[in-house]
């Protein structure tokens, strides 16, 4: 089952990552590097909103991995969906009514006009809140190592972008239409992949009905402020440098971040396989209560995967300069000093995302939601301090100085727990 599920989550980060990849030279000839820059600005606001969702996507998949009953894992993550919706609902009407009566030319420095600057933030928010449910649905088969069920669905939409924006790129030189072609095949993918999931869960309708539901709430609601705390300090410290660099710079520079960010976000996703399933394995070997067994495989993952993002790190700086005349015809090409700073990025993050998925399954969230929000303020500073100094490599050079803090902070705590 761990080979299948690797495999199947494999080929979903795969597919993400090829239609990430394939769609850029795509925008950089349809739409410009400017526009470029507004769509993953405006996608900035739309992570935001959908982090916004009260910890539920990560509660879902928590409860999925650390749950030994399969009923009570569906009735938690059902009452998750249920949660998910009317946030999903709420920010969305929140968010036309604020992108109706914002000043967006005061607060994004870009080439287009208010009209459609709102238009565009309002599309990339709807399908990122459209898709939140369902992502939500699907961190059951996630969570309990079951990723083959729902890849197919997931893969296949995920390539299916790549032929949907270049189609559009050829009848119309709209923005909009281009981004609504490039983001809406993951959506019906996901809501594809939740509706299978639906159909092979045992304890949706009639179950759902019983007292065990509120049981559920209850645990799904205590869960979730820890998440929801750590989520929003990952916000706050990571998502909002689009935000910072195209307000203290232009959204042409949010166009040479994004980039950079997207070249070594390889390294994530593809450590993120692995993590997924090293969750919940966590989890079940915390639960025998093999100390030296669950101390011994996390120093195993910990030192692969530095290992692992520090080679890919170098050979994506060493071959920056024909990758991205490759990859975007040369029309874009972040500087030397940017692309290393998210290499050192790369290799901090992997070690801090193999701690969090040890602390996520001993059930250490409140330590991690003090310490992210403790770091969140300081992220934010040094970012804004540093912008006018290094540019846009001055928000990646605050988050590898907090995380290297926050890694410091919790392998002194794991020590101190012998659990490491």
């Amino acid at each position: 089952m761990l080979l299948s599920n690797t495999v199947a989550n494999l080929l979903i980060r795969a597919s993400s990552i090829v239609a990430q990849l394939g769609i850029v030279p795509i925008a950089m000839t349809s739409v410009g590097r400017d526009n470029y820059g507004l769509w993953m600005t405006c996608a900035s606001v739309a992570t935001i909103a959908t982090a916004l969702d009260l910890g539920m996507v990560n509660t879902a998949f928590n409860v999925a991995a650390r749950s030994r009953h399969g009923k009570a894992a569906e009735l938690c993550v059902y009452a998750a969906v249920r949660k998910a919706a009317w946030v999903a609902f709420t920010l969305l009407v929140l968010l036309l009514v604020a992108i109706s009566t914002m000043d967006v030319d005061g607060i994004l420095h870009t080439q287009a006009t208010a009209g459609e600057t709102r238009s565009i933030l309002f599309v990339v928010s709807f399908m990122s809140l459209a898709a939140l449910p369902f992502s939500v649905f699907n961190q059951l088969r996630l969570g309990r190592i079951q990723a083959s069920s729902i890849a197919p669905f997931l893969v296949i939409t995920n390539l299916a972008s790549l032929p949907a924006a270049y189609l559009t790129s050829q009848l119309t030189t709209s923005i909009h239409a281009f981004v609504a072609a490039a983001t809406l095949p993951a959506l019906l993918g996901q809501a594809a992949a939740a509706l299978w999931s639906v159909h092979q869960a045992s304890s949706f309708g009639p179950l759902a009905m019983t007292r065990k539901l509120a049981a559920a709430d209850r645990r799904v609601r205590l869960e979730g402020r820890q998440f929801f705390m750590i989520q929003l300090a990952t916000v706050g410290a990571f998502h909002v440098d689009n935000l910072i660099i195209a307000g203290m710079l232009s959204t042409s520079d949010v166009a040479d971040y994004s980039l950079a960010n997207r070249y070594f976000s390889i390294i994530a996703i593809m450590l993120s396989i692995y993590l997924s399933t090293a969750w919940p394995a966590y989890a079940q070997i915390a639960r025998q209560r093999d100390s030296r067994r669950l101390r011994q495989v996390f120093l195993g993952n910990l030192a692969s995967s530095i290992g692992f993002a520090a080679g890919v790190s170098a050979v994506l700086f060493a071959a920056r300069h024909w990758a991205f005349g490759l990859w975007t015809h040369a029309k874009v090409e972040p500087s030397a000093f940017l692309l290393l700073a998210f290499a050192t990025f790369s290799i901090i993050n992997a070690v801090l995302g193999n701690i969090s998925a040890l602390m996520n399954a001993l059930g250490l969230l409140k330590l991690q939601a003090r310490v992210s929000l403790t770091m969140l303020a300081p992220n934010l500073g040094l970012s804004i301090l540093l912008v006018p100094r290094w540019g846009a490599a001055g928000t990646v050079v605050a988050s590898v100085l907090c995380s290297l803090v926050m890694v410091l902070v919790y392998l002194n705590v794991l020590r101190r727990q012998k659990q490491i």
